[in-house]
């Protein structure tokens, strides 16, 4: 299964995407959902617009709220937006004529957007369609000293939260851990079902005008639930560094500090192969994409040994 989810998210991402385009003259007076697909407007639309694994490119005007998830949001000039703004998993890109009324909630969500490949396209009836040919990605890559600093701090912060979370609550992470070693199957349904449920749970909340304000309170909770998460796979992994090499502390706060840290040093080895475009890049590649689905099975796994336990609680 994890085989086929990993694969299948692979082929999404080569898949040729689509274009709904709202013309000049045209007005869309129904809320508008686009799954899928990119849009482009340059009329107007008279209702909320949700696009979910898509961009959206506005030069025309939107009246009510737009959401746009695993996609970015180009603001063009002369452009305006009437109501709120949410970008999840994505940018806004915003020239200096283009009018945003409303509040802006932009935040990302990292490895998860790769869940929303998992999405049969959507979009209404009698829509406009433009094939636009996919961007294959390029396995030569030139030397970011930046980008591999901002990987390496970016390890080492998630690392030290890991370790700090076991100190404090050794019990509740122990209990974790001991459910993803016996139950990890479980596990890993458990979190992926709390994943594919976090989309619909938005949808419902910004389509319900009441539950636009509690938006980033939901999105804020659910992030703190995956980073906490990723402490009981930490350690899980660390304990099976442990068994093989004899040598390590047993302590469990450093082994979860390494079981972390270690992925992502494996991640910034992937990157320095990489580099100049010789015969190691495709190696460098293949372990970049190891390394992002392997974070993807931490999250996974572990927010479904943080369900499952009820956050630790419960003993196994």
């Amino acid at each position: 299964m994890k085989k086929f989810l990993f694969l299948f998210c692979m082929i999404n991402l080569l898949i040729s995407k689509e274009i709904y385009k709202v013309e000049k003259d045209e007005e869309i007076k129904k809320q508008l959902i686009i799954i899928g697909n990119s849009v482009l407007i340059e009329g107007k639309a008279d209702s909320d617009v949700v696009v979910m694994n898509g961009d959206l490119s506005l030069y025309g005007e939107i009246k009510r709220n737009v959401a746009i998830i695993g996609g970015d949001a180009y603001l063009y000039s002369g452009s305006k937006i009437g109501g709120d703004i949410i970008v999840l998993g994505g940018k806004i890109y915003k020239e200096e004529n283009a009018k945003i009324e409303g509040n802006i909630t932009q935040m990302a969500i990292g490895p998860f957007s790769l869940l929303l490949k998992l999405l049969p396209p959507y979009s209404p009836k009698e829509t406009k369609l433009q094939i636009v040919k996919p961007e294959i990605p390029k396995t030569k890559k030139k030397f970011k000293p930046f980008e591999t600093i901002f990987l390496l701090i970016w390890g080492i912060s998630l690392s030290v939260l890991t370790l700090i979370i076991t100190i404090v609550a050794p019990d509740g992470v122990e209990n974790m851990e001991n459910l993803i070693e016996k139950k990890m199957g479980y596990s890993f349904v458990a979190g992926f079902l709390a994943q594919i449920l976090f989309v619909p749970a938005i949808l419902i909340l910004i389509i319900s005008i009441i539950g636009i304000p509690l938006i980033p309170i939901f999105i804020i909770a659910f992030i703190l639930s995956l980073l906490i998460s990723l402490t009981p796979s930490s350690l899980f992994v660390g304990k099976i560094l442990k068994k093989n090499l004899n040598f390590l502390p047993k302590q469990n706060y450093f082994l979860s500090f390494l079981g972390l840290i270690l992925l992502f040093i494996i991640w910034i080895i992937g990157n320095l192969l990489r580099i100049g475009g010789s015969i190691f890049s495709i190696f460098g590649l293949i372990i970049n994409l190891l390394t992002i689905f392997l974070l993807y099975l931490y999250f996974t796994i572990g927010l479904g040994g943080l369900i499952l336990s009820r956050f630790g609680t419960k003993k196994f």
